[in-house]
């Protein structure tokens, strides 16, 4: 009983379906003739890779998503053309070559082909607890059965996002054994990284130090309205607060703002979480002076004792 009153009420909470009005933006030719000219500038030589730009187009009431994909690739002697090398029932996914063109040569001698396909996958298997869509995991999905297809290839607009995946795993690993929390809580603090080049760039060992602080207020959410915590590590200094006054996350966010840190200096969490928001922050130096100058400043703002003296 215990653990279903503690837990429940935010899980039910969680799974709620959020009404999202369907978007109609219908596809933006251009930008397809663009990415074109832009792989085509990216394959030079006969031993390149298949370059490829894969794009989000749009989903059905069918429940399915679709993809737009622009491949520009060296046509080697051998090689079968588009239209019919995703012909083969190497895929249970469904590539349909819209255009195929050449778009030059290499050396006067070997064909660049470049091809437009569209794809669907069904949606269901990438839905988040919230419902939400997974659109990394499904892209994900549709490159690998692309190179089930074509062999290896180089995905031109999404290797940060690569990157970013491979760090929150081993966040994942990390984080998640020793404090026992689920996927989607870990993935919602990751992408709550700002800004963006921290999720690639930051140790997954520092983000873990500012989650086991968030997982020490979620243990004692309840008790204070507004609740704080500060750690002093070799490689920086860590703050992470739980805020339900708005007014006071207000201060708080300006407070930071005027002393004029960014990345690579300071890197922020912003996570709304229920009534709860939770604003972080890691100053990655080792510089004394930096430390202290971030910490007077919270205590000019006297911010310790609106959240409790015993909060920190």
């Amino acid at each position: 009983m215990r653990a279903l009153q503690r837990a429940l009420p935010e899980d039910a909470l969680r799974h709620i379906e959020h009404l999202v009005s369907p978007i109609f933006m219908p596809r933006n030719e251009e930008e397809v003739m663009r990415n074109i000219l832009i792989l085509k500038e990216q394959v030079r030589f006969a031993r390149d890779l298949p370059h490829v730009i894969l794009s989000f187009d749009h989903q059905s009431d069918q429940e399915d998503l679709y993809f737009t994909l622009v491949m520009v690739r060296p046509l080697l002697p051998g090689s079968l053309e588009a239209f019919q090398l995703f012909k083969s029932d190497k895929s249970s996914f469904e590539f349909l070559p819209e255009r195929v063109k050449w778009v030059g040569m290499i050396r006067n001698k070997y064909p660049k082909e470049a091809s437009v396909l569209k794809t669907r996958v069904k949606k269901s298997a990438f839905l988040r607890d919230d419902r939400s869509l997974d659109l990394y995991r499904a892209r994900q999905r549709i490159l690998n059965e692309l190179e089930g297809i074509v062999g290896e290839v180089r995905d031109f607009n999404g290797g940060m996002m690569a990157k970013q995946r491979e760090n929150f795993y081993t966040f994942k690993k990390e984080a998640g054994s020793a404090c026992g929390y689920d996927d989607f809580l870990l993935e919602n603090f990751f992408y709550s990284l700002f800004p963006i080049e921290a999720r690639t760039l930051l140790s997954p060992s520092l983000i873990c130090t500012l989650f086991s602080l968030f997982c020490s207020l979620r243990e004692k959410r309840g008790l204070l309205k507004n609740q704080g915590q500060c750690r002093e590590e070799k490689e920086g200094l860590f703050a992470l607060f739980e805020i339900q006054d708005k007014s006071l996350q207000t201060r708080v966010s300006a407070l930071v703002k005027r002393l004029n840190l960014s990345w690579p200096l300071l890197a922020t969490l912003h996570l709304k979480l229920f009534d709860s928001t939770y604003l972080g922050y890691l100053l990655i130096t080792e510089e004394k002076k930096s430390r202290k100058l971030f910490l007077e400043a919270l205590s000019e703002l006297d911010f310790w004792s609106l959240i409790g003296k015993n909060s920190h």
